[in-house]
């Protein structure tokens, strides 16, 4: 009966064969609403034991059934699905596995990517985007990480000396105000001279994508982070993508998680000696995973001198 289904060109369970009907019910979902489209494919396009929002599904399968019909000129199996189903058990996890946490813990820089509210309806939806660098600085680590499951991210912001913009501040992180003017204004930025006349530039610091990212957050608790190591072999760093983010001041964050006072101690030591505040991204992993090898460190020469010990040299006159 396997050797029947696998000459069919599909699996046993069916989740890669390809066929009319379901080439047309996934390209159906196209003609959705974009804000209907992530729903309607986790309802009824996920496939069985595979992580992944259900959207990215129904694009492998499309993908799989284009490909298949400019090889062969026949719809077999769902290749590209099926390639992604193994790289997601091979290096996909929804937690953090040790050598994934050492490397977000060692981080240098991290790129943070938001989406904001919803704006518009049904085909015209959307939602705007903006993005930010968190680096390390002096001893503060730009990720930290709680447990296997659990990461704050240290979001730097200008110390406001008003008690009036203090309060707003305040409020502007409970959602019950818009955020503060002195922030409004770092965020809209300086305007610049552009090449074509009819198109208008502005240029802003790290500080503002910082503030654009936390009114993002306020709005919709998802956050995706790219972990940037200085000794990745593969360069591609460590994806994460986080919900139900929380934004957290340094006291909060040390209760709640029983932090010692050295650990956040170092992050309120780098904010008095910059005169800058800091806030604390707080979120669940919902998606782990790199793109390239679980080797996520390349091996360094060793700082101790360890040549006494060692075997002597193997040469090629040697046996392996």
């Amino acid at each position: 009966m396997s050797n029947k289904a696998e000459n069919r060109g599909g699996s046993v369970d069916g989740r890669y064969r390809i066929s009319g009907l379901k080439v047309f019910a996934h390209r159906a979902i196209s003609v959705l609403p974009p804000v209907y489209r992530e729903k309607v494919a986790e309802r009824f396009f996920r496939r069985a034991e595979a992580p992944a929002p259900a959207a990215e599904h129904v694009w492998q399968y499309l993908l799989s059934a284009s490909r298949s019909e400019k090889k062969s000129g026949k719809k077999l199996e769902a290749i590209v699905a099926k390639g992604a189903d193994n790289f997601y058990k091979s290096q996909y996890r929804q937690e953090l596995n040790p050598t994934m946490g050492a490397f977000a813990m060692t981080a240098t820089q991290v790129l943070l990517g938001t989406a904001g509210k919803q704006h518009g309806y049904m085909w015209g939806s959307h939602r705007e985007t903006s993005t930010a660098l968190i680096e390390k600085r002096d001893e503060s680590a730009p990720i930290l990480v709680l447990n296997e499951r659990t990461i704050a991210i240290p979001l730097w912001l200008p110390e406001l000396t008003n008690d009036a913009e203090l309060e707003a501040k305040k409020n502007w992180c409970s959602k019950a105000v818009p955020m503060p003017t002195a922030f409004r204004n770092l965020m809209k930025g300086k305007q610049v001279n552009s090449y074509d006349p009819s198109i208008k530039a502005f240029e802003r610091d790290s500080v503002a994508s910082t503030i654009e990212v936390i009114d993002h957050l306020l709005y919709n608790p998802r956050l995706a982070l790219l972990a940037l190591h200085p000794h990745d072999p593969d360069a591609m760093g460590l994806h994460i993508t986080l919900f139900g983010v929380e934004l957290v001041d340094d006291q909060k964050l040390q209760q709640e998680y029983g932090l010692q006072k050295d650990v956040i101690g170092v992050y309120q030591d780098v904010a008095r000696r910059n005169g800058v505040t800091v806030l604390f991204a707080v979120g669940e992993t919902e998606e782990v995973f790199t793109q390239c090898s679980q080797n996520l460190f390349s091996k360094r020469p060793a700082i101790v001198d360890y040549q006494n010990s060692m075997a002597q040299k193997w040469t090629p006159s040697q046996p392996l």
